[in-house]
């Protein structure tokens, strides 16, 4: 129950703060902590879940303007038979299929490792962990 004193959405709609945000549907909600927490980053239009992430991704992008990499993508999607897993990145190194996940000690779950012998038994892909 709202507390009594508090303007209903409504009023607060029709107040002379509602000119500030015409879209005014709902107070917003603190963000919530990173479960790992970490800092999320916006780069080139991609969404990293780190800062680590994204400075590999900047790095691997040096490398496929040198030639030195190939066919680089981000958040690639793999369905195995009873889940998807996202690799942080994908691309080619002289001719070999190359798959990343940024990892540290705290994000290796065991649903990640789970995924990990997935994507090895099912799709013969091996995951370098970086």
């Amino acid at each position: 129950m709202p507390h009594s004193n508090w303007p209903s959405l409504e009023q607060l709609k029709a107040s002379a703060c509602s000119g500030l945000n015409p879209q005014l549907q709902q107070v917003e909600k603190p963000k919530k902590e990173s479960k790992f927490h970490n800092k999320r980053i916006e780069l080139e239009g991609h969404s990293f879940d780190s800062l680590k992430e994204s400075r590999r991704f900047v790095y691997l992008k040096q490398l496929q303007i040198m030639g030195e990499i190939s066919q680089l993508k981000v958040h690639q999607v793999f369905q195995l038979s009873v889940c998807r897993y996202e690799a942080d990145f994908t691309y080619v190194k002289a001719g070999t299929f190359v798959c990343e996940d940024i990892k540290s000690p705290i994000t290796r779950t065991a649903a990640y490792k789970l995924k990990r012998k997935l994507m090895l038994a099912e799709l013969h892909i091996d995951i370098t962990e970086v």
